[in-house]
């Protein structure tokens, strides 16, 4: 009886444990961020999570970073911190901090997660005396303490740059002049802006990807794939969706920067596809139909 006692025992301790990692690696999952102070990457035993639109980081490594001196208080919980004239504390799980003997409200208060404590990271920095952006194409966290120089995105400085849809339509033709293009992307890797065309014959798949800022042909691929369609996109509604793109570019509101456009054939039309990464981190998505300009449900 004994042993079959502690078999069930063993068992529940097992399950248990399979349900914190699960829940830890979605955490984690989720906070896939990294957060850069004075230009150098912030290394952290724990990667940053993200709770509730709010980026938190370990605590030693962030105020590390910053130059500050930090306590840890072990019989009330409190987290305190001081670099020059600023102060800060907070407990864990407490919506409510101080600076410089101010208190303040947090959206989401400092936790424990894996024995690690982790803080807000924008309320520490900005605290601190610092600038703290978040770019979230990148997922990244930039800070800066006085004399550093921002590592600014130019997301959107560098999709103004780029060539229409009906150049990269024209290039892809020029390459390959007998194959219908069935979809056509805009979409930014790395620091550049690219073009990923797809073109189909009744064999093969034609891919032709395009530097938007130069024209350059970046790289070409042949493959066994057909796509048996009535419909594909003409030279004339790339150029309708540049009009298109120009209009929404006009009136897509402050802060919001490109992630993505795709045009592609949806049942019998052809349709454009926006992505927008908003300041609050969350995407939005519309769908137009290029030849009425109207919106797609």
């Amino acid at each position: 009886m004994r042993r079959f006692i502690d078999r069930i025992f063993s068992l529940i301790v097992a399950s248990l444990l399979i349900i914190m990692v699960f829940a830890l690696d979605k955490v984690q999952s989720d906070g896939q961020v990294s957060v850069v102070v004075n230009g150098k990457i912030l290394s952290t035993d724990i990667r940053p999570v993200i709770e509730h639109n709010r980026i938190l980081v370990p605590m030693r490594s962030i105020f590390e970073a910053l130059g500050a001196d930090v306590k840890w208080h072990q019989s009330t919980h409190e987290v305190e911190a001081v670099l020059g004239g600023e102060k800060i504390s907070m407990y864990i799980g407490d919506h409510k901090a101080h600076h410089n003997g101010k208190m303040m409200n947090l959206d989401t208060p400092a936790r424990i997660i894996m024995n690690h404590t982790f803080v807000p990271l924008r309320f520490v920095g900005e605290s601190m005396g610092a600038k703290v952006e978040w770019d979230a194409l990148n997922r990244k966290v930039n800070i800066c303490t006085q004399d550093c120089k921002m590592d600014t995105d130019n997301t959107q400085r560098d999709f103004l740059k780029t060539i229409s849809f009906k150049k990269a339509y024209d290039v892809y033709m020029k390459e390959y002049p007998n194959i219908k293009i069935y979809e056509m992307e805009l979409e930014k890797e790395n620091s550049s802006f690219i073009y990923v065309i797809e073109g189909f014959d009744s064999k093969y798949k034609y891919e032709l990807q395009i530097d938007a800022g130069t024209s350059q042909i970046l790289h070409k691929e042949k493959t066994l794939h057909s796509r048996e369609s009535k419909d594909w996109i003409e030279r004339t509604m790339a150029a309708k969706a540049d009009d298109l793109i120009q209009s929404v570019v006009n009136s897509i509101g402050e802060g919001k920067k490109f992630k993505e456009i795709n045009i592609e054939t949806e049942k019998g039309r052809v349709v454009i596809e926006f992505e927008f990464i908003n300041p609050s981190t969350s995407i939005s998505e519309f769908k137009y139909d290029v030849d009425t300009g109207k919106l797609v449900d």
